[in-house]
């Protein structure tokens, strides 16, 4: 029997992996009934079937809780060229330490959107290095996680790519001095996007802002009024260097658009 063309199989698989799709948000609806399609099965089907059914498995990797990833440690090699390679968003959420997970981390190089939250691994300086490996990050949003100015900075600058940062509700500890601020961190030089947000519940916003350089230049800019009266003089330069770069600016949720 003739094997089918490499380019049928994909698209077969591509059509398999939305009917997949659809039965997960069927289960949502109906969790009593038992789903009829995974897509983990389909590279049972033959050898050209398991690079594309991989790489919709694995292209969305979530991990709520340190038990999640050391089962992914248990069980994945920290390779690379191995399945990470298709993994393209990555959640953490809920992990107070990458300790033994460092080398599965970096081998997620080819993440382009991670969202962190609930994280206390981020008070380590040593987290810069599990990713700084994500050359193709350009999405990077932290939710109530604990950090420091300077983990802040070393991210970003090792991160050059990175067009989008976000960070909400999260405590930050300030440590930079001027022995210590980086000379040159890309994502400050314009065109690119930052939302520093507080929740309207939480009685105090993040301290500092130390880690934003009054010469800092943005495409979009989203941050909370409760900043104003901490660093009112500091977001008025923000305001002022990006008058030529920046296209939309909110405040408290509503969105200012400059014509």
């Amino acid at each position: 029997m003739q094997a089918l063309p490499q380019e049928l199989v994909d698209m077969i698989i591509d059509e398999l992996a939305n009917l997949a799709s659809l039965e997960r948000l069927k289960d949502l609806e109906s969790p009593d009934d038992p789903p009829t399609c995974h897509i983990t099965s389909f590279s049972l089907v033959s050898r050209i079937w398991v690079t594309r059914t991989q790489q919709h498995a694995f292209n969305f990797i979530s991990f709520y809780g340190a038990e999640e990833l050391k089962k992914w440690c248990g069980s994945i090699e920290p390779n690379p060229a191995g399945v990470s390679r298709h993994a393209h968003y990555l959640v953490l959420s809920d992990i107070s330490t990458l300790a033994d997970a460092e080398a599965h981390i970096c081998a997620f190089t080819r993440v382009k959107w991670m969202h962190i939250r609930g994280c206390d691994f981020l008070l380590s300086p040593s987290v810069v290095e599990c990713f700084a490996p994500m050359s193709s990050l350009v999405e990077l949003a932290i939710g109530r996680s604990p950090t420091t100015s300077r983990v802040i900075t070393s991210l970003l600058a090792a991160l050059p790519q990175l067009k989008y940062f976000s960070i909400q509700d999260s405590k930050v500890t300030g440590d930079m001095d001027g022995t210590n601020l980086l000379s040159r961190i890309p994502f400050f030089e314009g065109g690119n996007s930052l939302q520093v947000f507080s929740s309207p519940d939480k009685p105090d916003p993040p301290v500092p802002l130390d880690w934003i350089p009054p010469s800092a230049r943005f495409y979009y800019l989203g941050i909370s009024a409760k900043f104003f009266p901490y660093e009112a003089a500091l977001a008025n330069r923000w305001f002022s260097n990006s008058y030529t770069t920046l296209t939309s600016l909110s405040i408290l949720g509503d969105p200012y658009c400059k014509s």
